[in-house]
């Protein structure tokens, strides 16, 4: 049975790109993420944090998301500087606020932004 409001179709794109000026791993995570993307979402978090970069992870593409990516963004944000790059998705930021992480993180607008924030 689907999710209301959860495409009948699964479809995740996880892009991995590290930068060198400055230097940040940056993962863009697009579409919808499933318990069956476990071990790409997982892997894509452990090559980004294991570079040893600020890890910078654009979730302004991503339609739906279950607790997975919370739980490896937490993880994350323990093993290395973190950024997110919204606009964040409603329902991702209801998840943000129902387990108060909210705060947790450092949320900018763009990709330039974020890039911007390691130099500062």
């Amino acid at each position: 049975m689907d999710a209301p409001g959860v495409p009948a179709e699964h479809a995740l794109l996880i892009l991995e790109a590290p930068f060198t000026d400055p230097p940040a791993h940056v993962l863009t995570v697009r579409g919808v993420i499933g318990i069956e993307d476990e071990e790409e979402l997982t892997g894509a978090f452990a090559r980004a944090t294991a570079s040893g970069d600020p890890v910078i992870i654009d979730l302004a593409a991503l339609s739906h998301d279950d607790e997975l990516l919370l739980g490896l963004l937490l993880t994350a944000q323990r093993a290395c500087r973190l950024i997110l790059v919204g606009p964040l998705p409603p329902l991702f930021v209801q998840r943000l606020d129902r387990t108060c992480t909210h705060d947790l993180f450092s949320v900018q607008p763009s990709l330039t932004r974020a890039l911007a924030d390691l130099t500062s």
